[in-house]
């Protein structure tokens, strides 16, 4: 798998009223790609948000047969004015160049292609600490025990009140996408093709 590292990384932003009209650029944006499944957690995140400032909202992109259930979570919590669920959207990019933070809450993942994304748009990508998604993420950006909603909201608000920290990281999350390239990817693939058909086989 790989990633087009330059159309993320020169995205062009939105306003962030432009997402969500309440908000403005003293927000703090929180966002989730993913599907509502048992296997994308968005509960985890939505819980987190109890233990994070008023200003920082969270916009989950996606859909999916639990998406009516996380809707519900966020009601038994009152935080219906900072959970926005904007459903699938064609402008990935633009979206992760808008948020300040991008989070993964996986269960399980097989590839964090959408960490890699958050990545590739310069943002500090903050993720589950599971298989094809742990590996991805450390020694860039910050992990956390799967379904630790604390655990996240600590990490959030580490890299919200430092801004040294959150830029050291962004900038680790950016160098360490470079390795998904998708034309570094079809280079690798190029030269296992070649090295297998140089093989003396016989």
């Amino acid at each position: 798998n790989g990633v087009n590292i330059k159309k993320f990384n020169t995205a062009k932003p939105y306003l962030k009223s432009e997402l969500v009209p309440n908000l403005n650029e003293n927000s703090k944006l929180l966002c989730m790609i993913g599907r509502f499944t048992i296997q994308k957690d968005q509960p985890t995140i939505i819980k987190a948000m109890k233990y994070v400032p008023e200003n920082v909202h969270l916009i989950l992109v996606g859909e999916g047969s639990l998406k009516k259930q996380n809707q519900d979570l966020v009601k038994s919590l009152s935080l219906e004015n900072r959970v926005h669920f904007l459903g699938i959207r064609n402008d990935v990019s633009r979206i992760l160049k808008t948020s300040d933070i991008v989070i993964l809450s996986s269960n399980w993942e097989g590839f964090g292609l959408a960490a890699v994304e958050g990545m590739a748009a310069g943002k500090p990508v903050i993720a589950s600490d599971v298989l094809g998604l742990g590996d991805i993420v450390k020694g860039s950006g910050i992990t956390f025990k799967k379904g630790n909603s604390l655990e996240l909201a600590n990490a959030i608000n580490n890299l919200l009140n430092d801004p040294d920290i959150y830029n050291k990281v962004a900038t680790a999350c950016f160098e360490k996408s470079k390795q998904y390239d998708i034309n570094t990817m079809v280079k690798k693939y190029i030269d296992i093709y070649r090295s297998v058909l140089s093989w003396n086989i016989g």
